[in-house]
């Protein structure tokens, strides 16, 4: 009897770069399963074809995670009756990340026999998930979520219901057909491509921007050098603006905020030598280049969401009030960001240098 079978991935987007590793567990383990995923429309170009889904159901983000609780409450209730009649066919239900009004549903007015998802959240030590209690089978996680990788939490959870041995990494679409396109975005004479990310959705992940600015000087004075600021939104934009006003005129740097989609993204990334960021998705999405990275974490830690890459580096200072990310997720806010502040921009900056040192002598 042929199996049809819904993973949940309504995530960020470092997240969902990760799933996909577990994602793919699923038709590895056996591929005539009729495989659907739930997803933000965001995300829908990442989707590759090695992972064998037969269909995408989608959630608009911009409803999703709108600013206003009536709207994102709202459209979660709508979504959820919309999608009410495909659910029906269904054999396992498997909850990557918790949405309790779809739990709900599926437990007390659908014929769906497995519910399947996490004791446990995403972050904390031993915090109970809430929608346990309309799982049919609740997958054990370990202890401390903040000190579990995200992309072993979605295999473990993959894994314990289709028993395969396999492990995976994350898989993204192929994007050397955008080669052309982004080697004019980003032709240079200098020997050397540096791009920085600057900012985070959570502004309790982000680094003074005086910061860059050390680092982005520094290495001018050591390095042939161009820079490129990369991510997305009014604020990143907003936040580039003022640190290239900032350096001097001699410098070359380039603002590309918001200048590419998700796939020149990965290939403008696996086109530069390094990337410095915050705890962000570009970092993610940087993981599955050839790229180098320097990733800041504070707020969050390394052990949670580093970049899967050999060549990722993490710093992270190990403040006694990290990491607070269980707090952020529910709306606390932080107003002493030592854990970030107290990251040395000289320490990158030998980190950095260190690297582009290697290459230079490597070429």
């Amino acid at each position: 009897m042929k199996q049809y079978v819904i993973v949940f991935t309504c995530l960020r987007l470092g997240d969902f770069v990760w799933a996909t590793s577990a994602i793919s567990l699923v038709k590895m383990f056996d591929k005539n399963i009729n495989l659907t995923l739930v997803m933000q429309d965001s995300f829908v170009s990442l989707v590759d074809k090695k992972l064998q889904v037969d269909k995408i159901i989608k959630i608009k983000n911009k409803y999703w995670n709108n600013k206003s609780k009536f709207i994102r409450i709202g459209y979660k209730i709508f979504w959820c009756l919309k999608n009410y009649f495909k659910y029906y066919k269904v054999n396992k239900f498997i909850f990557l990340d918790q949405f309790l009004f779809l739990s709900v549903i599926l437990k007390k007015f659908t014929f769906v026999k497995k519910i399947i998802g996490p004791n446990t959240f995403v972050f904390g030590k031993n915090i109970i998930n809430k929608d346990i209690k309309y799982y049919t089978n609740i997958i054990k996680m370990p202890s401390d979520s903040d000190r579990i990788h995200m992309l072993i939490r979605y295999q473990l959870i993959v894994r314990a219901v289709f028993p395969t041995y396999n492990l995976n990494i994350p898989i993204l679409p192929k994007t050397k057909y955008l080669k052309d396109n982004i080697n004019s975005l980003i032709k240079t004479n200098k020997k050397h491509r540096v791009a920085l990310c600057l900012c985070s959705i959570d502004k309790q992940r982000d680094w003074n921007i005086k910061n860059f600015k050390y680092i982005i000087e520094n290495l001018h004075n050591v390095f042939d050098v161009t820079f490129f600021i990369i991510g997305s939104g009014y604020y990143s934009l907003k936040q580039a603006n003022s640190l290239i006003n900032s350096i001097n005129n001699n410098i070359d740097i380039r603002n590309l905020t918001n200048e590419t989609n998700l796939l020149e993204l990965k290939e403008l990334l696996d086109n530069i030598d390094l990337l410095i960021a915050v705890d962000t998705g570009v970092n993610h999405i940087a993981s599955t280049t050839k790229i180098n990275i320097i990733s800041l974490f504070g707020a969050s830690l390394p052990e949670h969401s580093s970049p899967v890459s050999s060549k990722a580096i993490s710093i992270c200072l190990y403040e006694d009030c990290s990491p607070c990310y269980y707090n952020i997720s529910k709306g606390i806010l932080c107003n002493n960001t030592k854990c970030m502040e107290k990251i040395k921009p000289d320490t990158i900056f030998e980190k950095a240098k260190q690297i582009l040192k290697y290459k230079e002598n490597n070429v």
